[in-house]
């Protein structure tokens, strides 16, 4: 692990296996936020009208309950708001608002995020498991045609 001064995780937070966490500068991550599989995490560039390419660097924040999905890349000087989402393989190099979803490279908004209600919650697994109900012994196969045994 380079640099661990540079990290600071917040409590219930999780950062999968191989996420890169490239921390030439600070790197903050919030309580309950989850940074998944293979995410790039990159707190530094390199200055392309620089003759010698100068190394650049800018923290990334990533605030409390929000998530960058598998693949992802937060560049330089990001900092991903409260509850908002990265989605899977987005590059990000400007600041996501609060309570947002971002997706696509480059990142745009697609939606805001709204966190269900438990009553809501309650009613879409009810919903759920009248749909799934048990599964008929008769019924055709799809592939072949034949009735099961």
């Amino acid at each position: 692990m380079w640099a661990p001064w540079n990290l600071t995780v917040g409590d219930e937070s999780a950062i999968a296996h191989h996420v890169d966490c490239y921390r030439v500068d600070r790197l903050t991550i919030g309580s309950q936020t989850t940074v998944s599989q293979y995410a790039i995490l990159c707190t530094a560039s390199h200055d392309i009208s620089s003759p010698n390419m100068q190394l650049t660097s800018s923290a990334i924040v990533l605030e409390d309950q929000s998530w960058v999905s598998a693949g992802a890349f937060i560049g330089p000087g990001v900092m991903v708001c409260e509850g908002a989402v990265v989605g899977a393989m987005s590059v990000v190099t400007k600041d996501i608002e609060a309570w947002t979803v971002h997706a696509g490279n480059p990142a745009r908004m697609i939606k805001q995020r709204r966190i269900k209600t438990q009553q809501e919650e309650s009613t879409d697994t009810a919903a759920a498991d009248q749909l799934s109900g048990p599964v008929e012994s008769t019924s055709t196969h799809a592939l072949t045609g034949r009735a099961a045994a």
